[in-house]
Formats: structure tokens, C-alpha cells, sequence
């Protein structure tokens, strides 16, 4: 199966431009690199009673469609408790993500899940209570291959 993604803002104001030109939906398709059921899913969804198809409107009409879930550590509040209380005392998400499982706690939350949420709460400053203090996300690299010359 192959991996797809959303159609963004950018992608939507070129489909809204090749529609003011009266451009086929195949042409629009290659141009923008979709595929034609892409647009004509895209122009069914999102095209008002007005039958003209406004990107921003569009983007409104799918987030409302898809909204975002809540975080689940916002939503239990022994498990904020506890992972907010542990980076007070300068523990990493690894090691608070194991010691839950060490404790045998009946909530439960992965070190991945720690980090995302706080990175998307960076006006809360989370982020300066963890160990490196980064207010982004370092990417992992392997280590490079140097040949002796």
C-alpha cells in the first residue's frame, strides 16, 4: 500500500487557479502531481452550494471533517501528573515512559508520545525541563563513514 498525504493550502489555491482557467481536471491532475480522482474527490467534498470552489473554505471543511484527537496526556490526569512531575525532577521521556512500566501503573504512555507532546506545547515552555533543553528536535543521524586516506 502505498503512502499518501493531504492536500495542503498550497495545493488547493493551484487547484482554485486551473479551475479559473477552465483547465480539465487531467491537466490539473498532472500539474499538480495527483491523481485525477484526487481532484474530483477534492471538488466534491469541498465545493459549497455556490458551485465554485474557494481553497479557503476547502481547508476549513476539512479540518472540521478531521478534527485532531485529544492528547492522551491531557486527558488523564494521573498520567499529566505524573510525566510532569518527573521532568520537574530532570527525568528524561525515556526514563519516565520505563518507569511506568517498571511501576506497573495502570495508565501508560510511550516515550515518542512524551516528546510530541512537548514540542507542540512550546508556549508552555516544557521543553527547557527536559535534560537538553532544546526548544526543537534534534534529527538522529547515524554516524558517518570517514575513509582514511
Amino acid at each position: 500500500m502505498k503512502y499518501y498525504t493531504h492536500l495542503g493550502m498550497k495545493e488547493r489555491c493551484l487547484i482554485a487557479t486551473f479551475l479559473s482557467i477552465n483547465a480539465k481536471i487531467s491537466t490539473i491532475a498532472q500539474r499538480t502531481g495527483r491523481h485525477r480522482s484526487t481532484i474530483y474527490r477534492e471538488l466534491k467534498r469541498n465545493t459549497k452550494r455556490a458551485k465554485t470552489y474557494m481553497p479557503g473554505i476547502a481547508n476549513e471543511l476539512t479540518k472540521n471533517r478531521h478534527p485532531c484527537p485529544p492528547n492522551k496526556i491531557d486527558t488523564t490526569p494521573a498520567l499529566y501528573k505524573f510525566v510532569f512531575k518527573s521532568l520537574n525532577k530532570g527525568w528524561s521521556p525515556e526514563q519516565i515512559s520505563g518507569r511506568m512500566r517498571q511501576l506497573k501503573k495502570h495508565f501508560y504512555v510511550s516515550t515518542e508520545s512524551i516528546y510530541r507532546y512537548i514540542y507542540q506545547n512550546k508556549k508552555s515552555d516544557l521543553y527547557k525541563l527536559l535534560p537538553q533543553r532544546k526548544p526543537k528536535r534534534r534529527l538522529y543521524v547515524s554516524r558517518k563513514n570517514y575513509q582514511k586516506e
